[in-house]
């Protein structure tokens, strides 16, 4: 419905939700305090409540022979609750009467801004009378009924359109709500699994909406098996005599209009494709990665505008901005105004190298809705309740579940137990590196202490601090393990009070590549270089605001001494979700004063930069990212910035660009462990692991210690040999043929059909099959014994159409091919490339075996049964088929 942010809040929350549910108690007055909150978001559209009808039923008056009578809590005479009620009886009526009150509340707040309010309860619940809902036998509530569900969200979707909605598209359209990380998967030739994008064609040629009265609307048929005469009493739009043959009614008959005296009614039906509409609507569409480029607005800008220019034209205007720019940094040094006039001491001292007036004025002039940005810096960042945004993320929100001032006044019971927790040393060598990192940051100024626990104020908040090893790649090439202290902010509670209205969105692998895919068709083939750029100690560039200090305490073990010691951070902690967003917008900040001003091709991954540029220009441009950082008051990790290299190493991944002029960019990554694996797995060609990782994720649920059986060695040793042998995945930018194949199959009375159709982008047809399977063939498909073997006929006609009508030897890797198919089994169990164990899993495994061979793009799509060309020839039905493009085969 295009609803994609709704959330539920509930005390409760069970595993059979459908929607993200937050966990607040609406009961209590922290709980309201939050719903108050969430409430106040911008993009609040409507708000359905459903107060407990437990307390207040009427079934509670009725006496049941043999079994527990749950006494009456109401009457009509006391609708707000009887009088004798005690002990637990009166807490629940009292709690049900704070929500009713706080529904009243919520209603009227909606009505008074103009956003749609429903309250649900039993028709003749004693609720309705309370002096609460005036105003504007079971203690578990039971979930709302699935059909329920749907017609409020059908009643509230039409709400919404009649008041100017926008409907959300049925198909994946370009400059869609798509997310960028998804748009450059697509791009790159990668599909996600399951629903996470729009299909390719939608399910249904166009609606038919159908007006007449009640009784005439629930007699048509749900499904028309043929075309059906509309009523003379009804009308439709558009305008039709008949709803063709194959039409399903989508939504139940409901009744319009403001007076309810007048019998109109309506309902609407999907209108199936023809399978020459289909076929030539998505000739049309061609393939999804020819219309989502995955590519971020600001860099797309910069690529469009310099498409027409040559090189040394736009090496001047980036010399002139850097010209401009060194005159303001030495303007603004000899003044006074260096933009930290407010901030606090600690911040002053932190920011010592940083000139904030410049970084406001250059985030201004880089065209970025983030302009209070620089003030944010020079306060420093709160770690707890709501964090400031600044436009330049996706809108998804995230509430909080406690308050701060909840966490605070927990925190002298909190401290305590956290302080005995950090004594426990998993690795006595990691624990020595935390303490020592630790020393050198207090040295630095960046934290104070140690100090004991009867040292810290009474509402402090204490953190632990622990050691994660990580490996880390140098500026040779080499890979090197070290530790990075992380602040553990979830354990501490501090992280359940954040609300924030944005989600980061990092570019990584997927989106580095689809820039440069982006920039050799805009620009044209160049030998291009890449360089990685870490920021040195990036969180230490950026100070907490002075209300924050009381809630920064890390508890670190001194292995020395065998006891924890405390230390109060002035600057972003590394584990809290606020500074986490904070230290995301500076950087952001930085990229896009690169891209905007400097003309300066990068990504950025948090505080990871990869920089490209052509052979001819990388000096230059090298020059201009070195002046950015400079004047900015930044530094780099020399020890793992290197120079310009066709192959460059960054997120664990190798890019290897030597091919760029080509139009060709490979990327691959050496792992063996399971977490690794799955990132490793992204970037090697093909979906041939999806089986062997499944192995490897139930393994991972096992619980204690079991030897390895034979399935995982299989597994592992499968895995082992496809990440150190498997080919990387290659991005090819060349634009070749598109093809689409259409395959289905047939199984009636022990027998069945096989068949295919290939199409060009033109929607012309190249070649097509039919076989005929005979009760013996289809035996040997079924082995088990199964009353239908539909799932195996469908996969085996994906296979014969794959392998036969498009073979490797005549795809070259620009190529783009588009596979329908009509069986979600089939088509689930494909892009998953979970092959499966059985006859069914050889068949998916032969097909994704077809893929690897090929080289190419393939992207499997759905296509609806009733517009699948490849069911004739399934059926040996070949009126209208062309003789001469028959390709024989044998079953």
């Amino acid at each position: 419905m295009g609803l994609t942010q709704s959330i539920g809040i509930d005390a409760h929350v069970t595993k059979q939700v459908k929607s993200p549910v937050i966990r607040i108690n609406l009961a209590e007055e922290t709980g309201q305090t939050l719903l108050w909150r969430i409430l106040q978001n911008d993009n609040i559209a409507a708000v359905h409540m459903g107060p407990p009808c437990g307390t207040s039923s009427r079934a509670r008056e009725i006496k049941h022979k043999r079994r527990y009578n749950p006494p009456p809590l109401h009457s009509t005479a006391h609708p707000d609750g009887l009088c004798t009620l005690t002990g637990a009886s009166l807490e629940k009526v009292r709690a049900a009467n704070r929500l009713y009150l706080l529904c009243s509340q919520v209603m009227e707040w909606a009505t008074a801004n103009g956003i749609i309010a429903s309250i649900e309860n039993p028709l003749r619940s004693h609720a309705w009378a309370t002096s609460y809902m005036q105003n504007w036998a079971t203690a578990t509530e039971v979930e709302y009924p699935h059909q329920l569900c749907q017609a409020w969200a059908q009643c509230l979707y039409r709400c919404f359109l009649s008041l100017g909605a926008i409907e959300s598209p049925q198909e994946l359209v370009p400059n869609s709500d798509i997310s960028l990380v998804q748009a450059s998967k697509v791009a790159t030739g990668t599909q996600p699994r399951g629903k996470k994008l729009k299909p390719l064609m939608r399910e249904y040629d166009y609606f038919l909406t159908i007006q007449g009265p009640q009784c005439v609307l629930t007699e048509l048929p749900t499904k028309c098996n043929s075309d059906t005469p509309v009523p003379t009493t009804c009308t439709t739009s558009p305008h039709s005599s008949y709803i063709p043959a194959q039409a399903k009614r989508i939504k139940l008959p409901y009744q319009v209009g403001e007076k309810a005296e007048f019998d109109r009614w309506e309902t609407v039906y999907g209108i199936a494709w023809t399978p020459q509409a289909f076929i030539a609507r998505a000739a049309g569409r061609s393939h999804p990665g020819h219309f989502l480029d995955g590519v971020h607005p600001v860099l797309k800008s910069m690529f469009d505008s310099g498409a027409n220019k040559s090189l040394s034209c736009r090496a001047k205007e980036r010399s002139e901005q850097m010209r401009k720019w060194i005159t303001r940094a030495s303007e603004l040094a000899r003044g006074v105004e260096d933009g930290k006039g407010d901030s606090p001491c600690h911040a002053k001292a932190i920011l010592a190298k940083k000139n904030l007036k410049l970084f406001e004025e250059m985030i201004s002039a880089s065209g970025s809705p983030d302009i209070g940005l620089a003030k944010d810096v020079a306060r420093g960042f709160n770690l707890m309740g709501d964090i400031p945004t600044g436009s330049i993320y996706p809108d998804r929100p995230s509430y909080a579940t406690l308050l701060p001032e909840q966490v605070r006044r927990m925190a002298d019971v909190a401290r305590p137990a956290i302080w005995e927790a950090a004594k426990k040393i998993m690795d006595p060598e990691v624990a020595v590196e935390v303490h020592r990192i630790t020393l050198e940051e207090r040295d630095k100024g960046w934290l104070r202490g140690p100090f004991a626990p009867q040292d810290l104020p009474k509402e402090a908040i204490l953190t632990r601090r622990f050691g994660v090893k990580q490996s880390s790649t140098l500026s040779d090439g080499s890979r090197t393990m070290k530790v990075r202290p992380t602040d553990d902010f979830s354990e501490s509670l501090v992280n359940s009070t954040n609300s924030c209205a944005e989600s980061i969105q990092p570019m990584a692998v997927d989106s580095i590549l689809a820039t440069m895919v982006y920039r050799d068709r805009s620009w044209g083939h160049e030998k291009l270089t890449g360089k990685t750029i870490d920021l040195r100690k990036a969180y230490k560039n950026l100070p907490l605001a002075t209300e924050a200090l009381g809630d920064a305490y890390l508890c670190v073990m001194n292995p020395e001494t065998g006891e924890p010691e405390a230390f109060q951070t002035l600057v972003l902690p590394f584990g809290a979700r606020a500074a986490v967003m904070g230290f995301c917008r500076t950087s952001y900040a930085l990229w896009r004063i690169g891209v905007s001003l400097f003309g300066l091709h990068w990504t950025v991954f948090f505080d990871d930069y990869f920089l490209v540029a052509s052979e001819l220009e990388e000096r230059h441009v090298d020059m201009a990212q070195r002046l950015l950082f400079q004047i900015l008051g930044w530094e780099t990790s020399s020890e793992k910035e290197a120079e310009f290299r066709s192959i460059s190493k960054i997120l664990g991944v190798q890019i290897d660009l030597s091919d760029s002029k080509a139009g060709q960019l490979t990327s691959a990554e050496m792992r063996v462990l399971r977490g690794r694996l799955i990132f490793a797995e992204s970037q090697i060609f093909g979906r041939l692991s999806g089986l062997h990782m499944q192995n490897l994720s139930r393994w991972e649920h096992a619980v204690g210690a079991a030897p390895i059986d034979a399935g995982l060695k299989v597994s592992l040793m499968f895995l082992r040999d496809r990440v150190v042998r498997g080919e990387p995945r290659t991005v090819d930018s060349g634009i070749g043929k598109v093809f689409h194949l259409y395959t289905d199959a047939c199984y009636e009375n022990g027998q069945g059909g096989l068949g295919g159709v290939l199409y060009n982008e033109l929607g012309e047809m190249l070649s097509y099959f039919s076989a005929h399977v005979t009760e013996a063939q289809a035996a040997r498909l079924n082995p088990l014994g199964k009353d239908t073997i539909i799932f195996e006929l469908e996969a085996l006609a994906a296979l014969t159409g794959t392998t036969l009508l498009l073979h490797s030897a005549a795809i070259s890797p620009a190529d783009r091919i588009v596979v329908f198919l009509d069986n979600d089994g089939v088509l689930g169990r494909i892009i998953s490339g979970r092959s499966g164990l059985g006859l069914d899993g050889q068949i998916i495994q032969g097909i994704l075996e077809w893929e690897q061979s090929l080289r190419s793009v393939v992207w499997y799509e759905r296509v609806p049964s009733a517009a699948n060309i490849a069911d004739l020839p399934s059926r040996e039905i070949l009126d209208g088929f062309d003789v001469n493009l028959q390709i024989d085969i044998d079953v």
